[in-house]
């Protein structure tokens, strides 16, 4: 399986790509489709533009917060917790 396809998005896009194919083709023929498609998007730059545009923004949802004290931040304007002192 090409790496790309363990991506759920993007195996949910190709997948939905070859689904008005899936009675004219075999399991083999649709599995082969996928991974050239995969391997399309993997290595020609216009597809991966294309692929880009396409994929949804993911917000970052690391939770990293400054601490206080970290870049020259001042330690006395923020207490625990996250809020401004005074």
């Amino acid at each position: 399986m090409h790496p790309l396809l363990k991506d759920p998005w993007v195996a949910a896009q190709i997948d939905a790509a070859l689904e008005k194919h899936r009675h004219a083709l075999t399991a083999r023929q649709l599995d082969a489709f996928r991974e050239k498609m995969a391997w399309t998007f993997a290595n020609h730059p216009a597809a991966q533009r294309i692929l880009e545009k396409a994929r949804p923004a993911i917000p970052d949802q690391s939770g990293e917060r400054v601490k206080p004290g970290a870049n020259g931040a001042e330690t006395s304007e923020i207490e625990p917790g996250g809020e401004k002192a005074g």
